[in-house]
C-alpha cells in the first residue's frame, strides 16, 4: 500500500514537471516574439 502511494506521487510529480517544462518553452518563444515585435517597432 505504501509503495502504491509512492508511485502515485511520482507520477503526479512527473506530470507537473512536464507541464512546467512546456510552459517554460512556451514562455521563451513568447519572449522572443515580444522582443522581435519591439525591435520591428523601433526600426520603423
Amino acid at each position: 500500500m505504501s509503495n502504491h502511494q509512492d508511485v502515485r506521487e511520482e507520477e503526479r510529480y512527473d506530470a507537473l514537471y512536464g507541464v512546467k517544462g512546456f510552459n517554460w518553452s512556451f514562455g521563451i518563444l513568447f519572449l522572443v516574439f515580444i522582443i522581435a515585435t519591439v525591435v520591428k517597432y523601433m526600426m520603423d
